[in-house]
């Protein structure tokens, strides 16, 4: 039968990844690459939830329905463009923070960015 290679650091499956059955590679580095982003970037904050629309395109179970890089960077340029400019000054907030914790981080940058 088929044998199923691994992506990521053989953390998860890629869809297409076979050692008997060709691939696209560079579909499956915009997988991979979307894996990642959602595991390190929206898995870890939540205030980032403008890339959402940019991951779920990249990690399409179906090759074919993924962007390619140019635009994959054309989508992100595209998002930003449509984004809120404040949100980029803001600091990231992450999961695991208490909402005291937030409160306290949150009023050192905000006087941070006064001074």
């Amino acid at each position: 039968g088929e044998v199923q290679l691994r992506g990521l650091a053989e953390l998860e499956d890629s869809p297409e990844l076979s050692d008997r059955v060709p691939y696209n590679p560079y579909k499956l580095d915009v997988y991979i690459l979307g894996k990642m982003y959602h595991r390190i970037i929206l898995g870890h904050f939540i205030n980032l939830t403008l890339l959402e629309p940019l991951v779920k395109r990249m990690t399409s179970e179906k090759p074919e329905d993924r962007p390619t890089t140019a635009k994959a960077y054309a989508i992100f340029q595209e998002l930003r463009s449509e984004t809120n400019l404040s949100v980029f000054s803001q600091r990231l907030l992450t999961k695991e923070e208490s909402k005291v914790t937030r409160l306290i981080k949150g009023s050192r940058y905000w006087l941070h960015k006064q001074w």
